[in-house]
């Protein structure tokens, strides 16, 4: 009898402890939020300098575009879409016998308008290209500086 009693004291112990409620773990979820800002830039880099060459001698015209005359470049870089341009008052003289007045004509890949870039560009090599003349007048004798400013802005 003791050993019936024993079976089943351990048959009731046993059972509770594997039948007794087992606490589940709960699963839960959550989104986190992040926000994030990539400010528009635009920058110029590896500006190398042109060369104006005389039309004639004596000069009427000195001009990237004459023979011998080398196109100066500079590279643009924008995350958003731009346009470049040449600055309105873009021209300036900078050394040399001053040409007053003078006619200046800057050219931004080969022409005189805008160049629109509607997506990002990355490395984008800008020609440019510069004459100068006094309205057909002989140029003085000298060595001349001028820079041309040119402008992108992002879209």
């Amino acid at each position: 009898m003791i050993r019936h009693l024993a079976l089943a004291s351990v048959l009731a112990i046993g059972s509770s402890v594997f039948l007794a409620p087992t606490a589940k773990a709960q699963t839960v979820t959550e989104q986190v939020p992040f926000t994030g800002t990539v400010p528009v830039v635009c920058e110029f880099e590896n500006t190398t300098p042109g060369v104006m060459t005389p039309d004639t001698n004596p000069a009427t015209q000195l001009s990237s575009f004459n023979t011998g005359g080398v196109s100066g470049y500079t590279y643009l870089t924008c995350n958003s879409g731009s346009e470049v341009r040449v600055a309105p008052t873009g021209v300036v003289q900078t050394d040399g016998p001053l040409l007053n007045p003078s006619v200046s004509t800057a050219y931004v890949n080969g022409g005189t308008g805008p160049i629109v870039y509607p997506t990002p560009v990355q490395n984008q090599e800008i020609e440019v290209d510069l004459t100068v003349d006094q309205g057909g007048a002989l140029l003085p004798a000298g060595d001349y500086g001028f820079e041309v400013t040119v402008t992108a802005v992002a879209s």
